[in-house]
Formats: structure tokens, sequence, C-alpha cells
């Protein structure tokens, strides 16, 4: 009985390790689109940073990959800017182990499929024009201009330790 079940773990690990070795790169259409995405972040990192107080408030804007769940991974294009209390999810894209297709999520719309990479630009290149995501991206852009920004910060208080009692 034992050497039974020797033989079929054996067989198991055998077969794992060939069906695995097989699945550990990702194709090219899934990286290209995760590369879309990334370039998308950095456009939009880059508009917002012209704002003179972006680089006070720590702006960066990442792609950062979530739960794995039945349309694909999710990767989430973030927003942050501690400094100024700013932390949105701007879009959250499902991106399947093919690569394709895409599917967008604004947070309001309904979820947009893109069948191509060229579908997936289109989409992308759409999304600022969006009324809801435009006026995001304004009170952003609000916010990383405050004047309050700009300010060094001070110390406004000394406290005395508490005597033991």
């Amino acid at each position: 009985m034992n050497r039974a079940q020797n033989e079929l773990e054996s067989e198991l690990v055998a077969g794992l390790k060939d069906s695995l070795a097989e699945s550990t790169k990702p194709p090219d259409a899934y990286a290209q689109a995760l590369n879309l995405l990334r370039s998308f972040a950095a456009e939009v990192q880059s508009s917002l940073a012209k704002g003179p107080k972006a680089h006070i408030a720590g702006l960066t804007v990442n792609v950062e990959r979530g739960h794995v769940v039945n349309m694909g991974v999710e990767h989430r294009v973030v927003i942050n800017a501690p400094e100024a209390g700013i932390s949105d999810v701007l879009l959250r894209a499902y991106l399947p182990v093919d690569g394709l297709p895409v599917t967008l999520d604004t947070l309001g719309d309904e979820d947009q499929e893109c069948k191509s990479h060229e579908e997936l630009v289109q989409a992308l290149v759409a999304i600022p024009r969006h009324p809801a995501i435009a006026a995001r991206l304004r009170i952003i852009r609000q916010v990383l201009g405050d004047p309050a920004l700009q300010q060094a910060a001070k110390v406004v208080a000394t406290v005395k330790p508490r005597r033991p009692r």
C-alpha cells in the first residue's frame, strides 16, 4: 500500500512539474497590455505633475496588481499623493492570462471590453475625456495646487512629558 502511494505521489509531482513549467511565462499579449497600462499611468502622472506643488505632495501614478478573478488579473491605476491626502483608483483593468480581451472598469459606467490592443489604446485615450474622470482629475489638480502644500511643516506647540503619578 505504501509503495503504491509513493508511486502515485511521484507520478503527480512529475506531471505537475511538466504542466506548471508550461504556464510560468505570461504570453506576449498579456505583457503588451500591461505595458500599455503602465504607459497610460506614466502619462497621467506627467500631466498631473505639471502643477507646481505636485512634487511636494509626493505624486505617483502606478499600476498595482490586485486579485485574480474570472475576468483575469486585476490591475488598478492608482493616483497617490500622500502629502495631499490623495489616494484614488482611476480605473481597474482585468487582463486574462492570454492578454485579451482586456476589460476596463472606470468605476462608474459599464465595463468596456477591448478585444485588441488597438481597442485598448483607443479606450485609454478616451478615459480622461469621460466627464466623471475629467472631473476627478480636475479635483486632483486643484488639491495639488492648494497653497497649503507649499508651506513647510512648522512646530506649532511643544508638549512637556507628564510627571509620573
